[in-house]
């Protein structure tokens, strides 16, 4: 079984969120904030190539989509994997492998 059928943007999100939850220490971490993401995707200079509002997008996307949970905290949105996202890190690392 191959990737699931996602838009490039919304592919390269989950790219995204899957390095930054593994350095996290996914899967016992499976929740993220766009500030963390931000500061992460910020400091990873090899992501140049994309723009920061086109992930954002993505992630609200991905959310509607039913890829992730949102949660609210107070003021704070957190966005935890679901097991639809979790189906496509699995895709990816096969196709890493």
């Amino acid at each position: 079984m191959g990737l699931p059928r996602l838009a490039p943007s919304l592919l390269q999100a989950a790219v995204f969120i899957k390095l930054y939850l593994e350095e996290r220490g996914y899967p016992e971490k499976r929740c993220f904030t766009y500030r963390g993401l931000r500061a992460w995707w910020d400091a990873n200079g090899k992501w140049r190539g994309s723009e920061w509002h086109t992930v954002e997008r993505a992630v609200r996307k991905l959310a509607e989509m039913g890829y992730l949970r949102r949660v609210r905290r107070g003021r704070t949105v957190i966005f935890c994997v679901e097991p639809l996202l979790e189906s496509v890190f699995e895709a990816l690392e096969r196709v890493r492998a």
